[in-house]
């Protein structure tokens, strides 16, 4: 129809409009903002300028984002901002804004720039979170540093940003025409209450200067504009080429406002909350004297010969200024600077570098070297040359954590790398660390370019230790020592309170996290020197009995009353299986612990057996420790349960380990009272999908020939599904599942007669399969042997196809296989019965099929 009114005279496509106004409003976009965009163009062009106004307003509206109510105590406490949102693409937003609009200008004045500044004034309240209506920041000097094109504008403001582009440009253009006066504009934009408006004003001043000479001077003599640093960009560069039109009076008043300089009350205010300390004399005058720089920095091009030589002084006294202009200048980000590099670290000896790290004092500069900056290089001179820093560990006693902790990532990343050191020093040192009080006397951070206290290092100690034990790169010499270091750290608190973290993600981001985990990687480490010590004729106790000191730390922390965190509990769940191997006695008899069954320690169950099942492969012997404990999880689908671990679906990861456990034999199909029939009991139909989704891929993966036993089980499992489908009262909860065996399908692992029946009977049920493309890919294969079974599910798909949006993946490939029908007898019939449906849908390209025959 849009096509149609594009090839009608203006004067009748408008007898459209108020279709097409309905139509912009449809949620099925595709090709159509483009032409409601040349639609707009036709009818401004033909002189029908209301109408393309009323069409202008609806394609182009801003709605606001749809507030989700929050249903945690959680999601209370974590915001994102709101952001506007348009009917279509922005993409396509921003192409009619460039290619339509301006067509609409011409036709239209100032109505329609009054019509995209209202856009963009709903695009700035859609964006706000706060509803203070006295609150007029709208935060544009950072999502919008400049009005003009800048390298600055690199991070996009979205919707918002796409139409201060579109005013600005908008506004240029009628000022150029002569279709309005820049006074009028600037005044228009200056009602407004958003700070942008007023900036798009002085922007179009510098422009125009010579149209509106007063607004100039006006402008530039307000000191609320003189001070406002939300439009101080567009100030600053209207100052810079316009300074020269003020009368001497009206200079003399910037200058003296330059010499009264800042609000020096708010600078103490605001350093006292960033540093919790009143900034000193000097502190301040240093402020004051930068701040009157920058100003003079906007008009030196303009000074008097008495402030130009008080310039030169504040430059050659603090240095040049660093992009005035901006209150919020972006660099590029290359992390933070070192005051030597890493060759130069390279060519120290060990001491002479610890001495200058004790010595070495950053600035204050943001900008300039930092200990976080000299610690990674110092971290990657370590990491290529352990042995050398690891002999002389015991010398960075003393240094500031941050160069501790360097030293100790360094030789972390070399183990990993498989390059050892001497451990004797290295654990001197630990040991060291572990005895210092956390948080450090006298030692305040708060720029963030340094380690606040010992944590961050104990934390990598907790991880230099696992990655020794791991690669068992410690001597077994050194059990005592290295048990001495870990054993504390699993006494460090956890803090369980991140609102949006897990608590396996908590856990290995922690102290206490990372030791117990490393105490599990030191039984290992135990266990395998220990075999060793067998092999060599020595009698060694079995389990945790040659290791007390593993289960003294496991058992302590299993007590509730002890260590309530729940990321705690999850490192059991994480690593039970290995606990299993190393202590199968120690382990059945704390099941109850590890996963307690009484309601009031729910969420300690939910921790570990969460963690267990995602981070988890099913292993047998672990299945026959935990098969209870599988069932009780299966018992409890579909019931309402806080999830502990949120970020992967426990539920799914279930049904891959039962799946699992079936086609290896250990769960039967049809025990009444049995794990599988519960869970297709109590499963929903997307759960019960995904399990047959999960047989599916992982046939398809399977590269090497499955045994015919375990794919007569798989075959079995199918049978017995779709047999319940069909069966039911209810078939239609059954489409997911069915849908699945689209996977089975293409995996190739079955007779193709067998699949294909089998297909074709889910598709009679469920009316649609996954993944449909590459069903129908795999059809193209079957077609020539199989042209009549092959059209008959493709039949089958199409009209399971409610939206007829699919085909549009696989019309190729429909194509052939109608073909090929088409030429069968048997088959021909059904083919053209499917390009007869295609073409009631509209897809009349298949018609040419019929023709060809």
């Amino acid at each position: 129809f849009i096509d149609a009114a594009l090839n009608m005279p203006p004067e009748l496509s408008v007898q459209l409009v108020e279709k097409a106004k309905k139509w912009a409003q449809s949620k099925y976009q595709l090709g159509l903002p483009r032409k409601l965009g040349a639609l707009i163009s036709h009818l401004s062009k033909g002189g029908q300028v209301e109408a393309a106004l009323e069409l202008t307003r609806v394609v182009l509206e801003i709605q606001p984002t749809q507030k989700k109510s929050a249903t945690t105590k959680k999601e209370e406490n974590y915001f994102v901002s709101p952001q506007p949102k348009a009917r279509f693409d922005t993409w396509d937003y921003e192409e009619i804004l460039k290619k339509n609009i301006p067509e609409l200008f011409q036709a239209a004045g100032l109505k329609a720039f009054h019509l995209l500044c209202d856009l963009l004034d709903k695009a700035i309240r859609y964006s706000l979170s706060h509803s203070d209506s006295e609150n007029t920041d709208d935060g544009s000097y950072i999502w919008r540093p400049a009005v003009e094109d800048h390298p600055q504008n690199r991070s996009h403001g979205g919707l918002k940003d796409i139409l201060v582009t579109a005013v600005r440009d908008g506004a240029e253009s009628l000022i150029q025409n002569n279709s309005a006066s820049t006074r009028d504009i600037v005044h228009a934009l200056e009602r407004r209450p958003w700070p942008i408006f007023h900036r798009i004003a002085l922007y179009l001043l510098k422009r125009f200067p010579d149209t509106a000479p007063d607004l100039v001077v006006e402008r530039l003599a307000d000191k609320k504009l003189f001070e406002d640093h939300r439009v101080q960009h567009e100030f600053s560069l209207l100052q810079e080429t316009c300074f020269h039109r003020l009368n001497p009076g009206e200079q003399k008043k910037i200058f003296n406002w330059i010499e009264s300089g800042p609000d020096i009350e708010r600078f103490n205010k605001t350093k006292k909350e960033l540093t919790d300390k009143k900034p000193s004399v000097q502190e301040t005058v240093r402020y004051r004297e930068k701040w009157q720089r920058d100003h003079l920095w906007r008009i030196k091009n303009h000074l008097p010969e008495d402030w130009r030589h008080r310039y030169q002084e504040l430059v050659e006294k603090h240095g040049e200024s660093k992009h005035p202009e901006f209150p919020v200048f972006t660099m590029g980000w290359v992390g933070p600077k070192s005051p030597k590099s890493a060759e130069e670290l390279r060519a120290m000896g060990v001491v002479d570098m610890v001495e200058f790290l004790r010595e070495w004092e950053p600035s204050d500069d943001h900008f300039a070297p930092s200990p976080e900056g000299l610690a990674r290089e110092i971290a990657s001179v370590i990491r290529q040359d352990p042995v050398r820093f690891a002999k002389k560990a015991t010398v960075f006693k003393g240094l500031n954590p941050t160069y501790v902790h360097a030293l100790m990532s360094g030789l972390r990343d070399a183990l990993k790398e498989m390059r050892n050191f001497e451990w004797g020093p290295v654990l001197e040192l630990c040991r060291w660390v572990i005895d210092q009080p956390r948080e450090i006397s006298g030692h305040e951070n708060k720029l963030f370019d340094a380690d606040p206290d010992w944590i961050p290092t104990r934390n990598v100690i907790a991880e230099l230790l696992s990655t020794g034990f791991e690669k068992n790169m410690i001597s077994i010499q050194l059990r005592d020592a290295s048990w001495s270091i870990l054993q504390p750290l699993t006494g460090y608190g956890v803090y369980d309170g991140y609102p949006t973290l897990d608590p396996p993600t908590i856990a290995i981001n922690t102290v206490r996290g990372k030791a117990l985990s490393a105490v599990i990687k030191y039984a290992l480490w135990l266990r395998r020197n220990l075999k060793e010590s067998q092999k060599l004729g020595k009698l060694v106790p079995s389990g945790f009995d040659n290791m007390p000191e593993v289960q003294e730390v496991l058992d302590a922390h299993l007590d509730v009353s002890k260590d309530p965190s729940l990321a705690i509990r999850s490192v059991y769940g994480r690593w039970f299986p290995w606990l299993v191997l190393l202590d199968p006695k120690w382990v059945k008899s704390r099941l109850e612990k590890i996963f307690p069954q009484n309601a009031s320690e729910q969420a300690f169950h939910d921790a570990a057996w969460e963690t267990y099942v995602l981070y988890n492969l099913p292993y047998d012997n672990v299945f026959e420790i935990l098969h209870p404990y599988y069932k009780s999880a299966v018992g409890r689908l579909g019931l309402p349960k806080e999830k502990t671990c949120q970020m992967a679906d426990v539920d799914e990861h279930l049904a891959d380990h039962l799946m699992t456990f079936y086609w290896r034999g250990r769960i039967a199909l049809k025990d009444p009272e049995g794990i599988l029939q519960l869970f297709w009991n109590k499963a929903s139909d997307a759960l019960r999908g995904h399990a047959i989704s999960f047989v599916g891929r992982s046939l398809r993966e399977t590269k090497e020939p499955i045994d015919p036993e375990i794919l007569q089980r798989i075959k079995t499992l199918w049978e017995t599904r779709l047999n319940a489908a069909k069966s039911s009262a209810r078939p239609e909860n059954y489409v997911e599942e069915l849908a699945a065996f689209g996977w089975w399908f293409i995996s190739g692992k079955f007779d193709n007669h067998w699949a294909i029946e089998q297909l074709y009977e889910s598709l009679k049920i469920s009316g649609k399969t996954d993944p449909d493309f590459m069903v129908v890919e795999h059809l193209v294969a079957l077609a020539k042997d199989m042209p009549y079974e092959t059209v008959q599910c493709l039949e089958a798909i199409i009209k399971g196809d409610e939206e007829g949006w699919s085909i549009y993946g696989w019309k190729d490939e429909a194509k052939t296989i109608l073909n090929t029908a088409l030429q069968n007898p048997t088959a021909k019939e059904t083919a053209e019965n499917v390009i007869n449906h295609l073409g009631s849908r509209g897809y009349f390209e298949f018609m040419e099929l019929l023709k060809q025959k």
